[in-house]
């Protein structure tokens, strides 16, 4: 693709015309094919392109993806960088947690915060450390029916894997089921 639109000036003028803004979201997983593609596309022109991203959520790198895009794209798009200062999203407590975690690596939250409509009390946040996946299944099953029989709904309790959650939960899903909790992958 790159190299029809590089060698086909018709090609590339009629994709000029059409998108006079491009946004590129998720950029930190941006390889080089791609980005290049990008570049003989947009690079030097007239259209408005924006990358979205964040470094801390760089999962690609494994496949590809370009360790210092964000920097390339400064230089060659001549690009304003913006921090996004309001996490509409964490509540409070995980912010600092977040911002915690940052600082150990070396990051600058810039002033990171949550957004108003949170009480600055909400949130919850458990750190455990396991010395084997039973007794870490184990606790979180049971946190898990601490929270259904308090009230806290099924669907609104979710666990993250990193990677393999095939794996990882089939401990803790036996666990739950013992407890009479329903779960399941959602990628099933």
């Amino acid at each position: 693709a790159e190299y029809i639109i590089r060698t086909n000036e018709y090609l590339k003028r009629v994709l000029l015309i059409t998108y006079s803004h491009v946004f590129l979201d998720e950029f930190q997983d941006t390889t080089k094919i791609q980005y290049e593609l990008i570049k003989t596309c947009f690079m030097n022109t007239n259209t408005n392109v924006t990358a979205v991203g964040d470094k801390k959520q760089r999962i690609m790198l494994w496949a590809g993806a370009l360790k210092i895009v964000f920097e390339d794209y400064c230089l060659d798009f001549q690009a304003t960088k913006s921090s996004l200062l309001i996490n509409h999203r964490s509540a409070p407590k995980l912010v600092k947690l977040q911002k915690m975690m940052y600082a150990i690596l070396k990051d600058d939250t810039k002033g990171t915060t949550c957004s108003e409509r949170w009480d600055q009390d909400e949130g919850t946040i458990k750190l455990y450390k396991f010395d084997n996946d039973i007794l870490e299944a184990e606790v979180i099953a049971n946190d898990i029916l601490q929270l259904v029989s308090s009230g806290t709904e099924l669907k609104e309790i979710c666990i993250l894997s990193r990677q393999k959650p095939e794996q990882y939960t089939k401990k803790l899903m036996n666990k739950l089921n013992a407890l009479g909790i329903r779960a399941r992958l959602e990628e099933k």
